[in-house]
């Protein structure tokens, strides 16, 4: 449900080029991990790539950014020729803007809708509440221990709305079940080893259904 969400935010962000001071040919796509990861990273570049692909417009991918500061790659991939630059990660939503104001090429960010600036700054706001919500009632449904956890790797808006979202359908279904609620560090998206202790601490401690949010330390 995600990668589909994700794929019509950037179609709708290729699709708003009009509303831009230029015409957008190529895109390029920012990421923190690889596009490869199964989870966030790569459904945001395999969104851009289908929009590219929709509208005909041309792609870059840069991956495994880290989540310091991206102004020099944002400026390297101007100067390569991006027309329209997706920020994919909140932590990218401070350069975003400024880099926009400094270039004059549009930035999209995620999770800021208070950021926006006609023709220079887009948003692209995401949650999976909803499908977090079922999951949620249906571990309520199935726990034998009476406890459920829930671990990430980074507290994002869009993953604190599912969390809340997981936690009212659990609280939904059965108000007597446990939740039990963990964050591996901040922006320990990569932590796989800390994934690992985390929720086997959450596990020993009586959850036996857990909902995790981690992409590469999941």
């Amino acid at each position: 449900m995600m990668k589909n969400l994700l794929i019509s935010a950037a179609l709708s962000v290729v699709l708003a080029a009009p509303a831009f001071a230029a015409e957008v040919d190529t895109i390029a796509i920012l990421t923190p991990e690889q596009g490869s990861d199964f989870g966030w990273n790569q459904q945001g570049v395999d969104a851009a790539k289908a929009a590219g692909e929709a509208t005909g417009v041309e792609v870059i991918v840069a991956e495994g950014l880290g989540y310091g500061d991206v102004r020099a790659p944002m400026r390297e991939l101007v100067a390569d020729g991006a027309d329209l630059l997706i920020a994919h990660a909140s932590g990218y939503n401070t350069a975003g803007p400024e880099i926009a104001e400094e270039t004059g090429v549009a930035v999209a960010i995620v999770d800021s809708p208070d950021a926006l600036v006609a023709g220079k700054v887009a948003d692209y706001t995401l949650s999976g509440h909803e499908g977090a919500y079922l999951a949620g009632r249906l571990a309520a449904k199935m726990t034998s221990t009476g406890a459920v956890g829930i671990v990430v790797s980074g507290e994002p808006p869009s993953w604190n709305s599912q969390s809340a979202g997981f936690a009212e359908g659990v609280k939904a279904e059965n108000p007597d079940v446990k939740i039990l609620y963990s964050v591996i560090g901040p922006a320990a998206y990569s932590d796989a080893a800390g994934g690992n202790r985390v929720t086997t601490s959450v596990i020993a401690a009586g959850a036996d259904i857990i909902f995790g949010q981690g992409n590469g330390s999941s």
